[in-house]
């Protein structure tokens, strides 16, 4: 997660009083835009969390996973599973158990534009309240803020920009495809600055 720097452009130093990388900066940001996609699935999104509420804008509708029947597994083996699989591997194992089912309407279903949960009162993040009116400004204020940040950070998402994120793409499948060797050999450079919008 990142917290935006000092305005000096200093780094943060950790806060041992708050536990904070910075006890000014209350809100963290986040975002995906290419990492995990898998054919037909884009989960490009941009999140912004405070101490109680995260915010998420999806640049998709796709769902956020996809059916795996290879993954599959019989039904007998499922409490053992239980006890060692991650949430995922489970869900694709047993798609058909009754305790599971609301975990895969949720995969399944197409991403809303928009979503907000309650970290405090709903840890798992299940129960999306960006359409409920009650909390309308919390939703507009975390909104406001992420998009400052997006401009203030020349996010491709908010400028348009997207050559960057297919450059970076096409970079990163060509070093996969090769199996990453150029590893030792390789030098990044550093990114160009890119103008300011006015």
């Amino acid at each position: 997660m990142v917290c935006p720097r000092r305005r000096d452009g200093s780094p943060s130093p950790l806060s041992t009083s708050s536990g904070r990388v910075d006890p000014a900066c209350d809100f963290t940001v986040n975002g995906l835009e290419w990492h995990g996609n898998l054919p037909s699935i884009d989960i490009a999104a941009r999140m912004i969390r405070d101490e109680r509420f995260q915010y998420i804008v999806n640049y998709s509708s796709t769902p956020r996973g996809a059916t795996n029947e290879v993954a599959r597994q019989s039904d007998d083996r499922y409490a053992a599973n239980a006890e060692k699989l991650d949430v995922l591997p489970l869900l694709a194992a047993h798609p058909e158990r009754p305790e599971l089912q609301r975990f895969i309407q949720l995969i399944n279903a197409p991403r809303p534009r928009e979503e907000l949960y309650d970290c405090v009162a709903d840890p798992d993040q299940l129960q999306d309240l960006a359409d409920k009116p009650e909390f309308a400004e919390v939703k507009a204020t975390l909104r406001a803020r992420l998009e400052a940040y997006q401009r203030q950070t020349l996010d491709p998402r908010l400028t348009g920009d997207m050559a960057i994120i297919a450059e970076t793409l096409k970079f990163v499948e060509g070093r996969k495809a090769s199996g990453y060797a150029d590893t030792a050999a390789l030098k990044l450079k550093a990114p160009k600055k890119r103008a300011k919008p006015k």
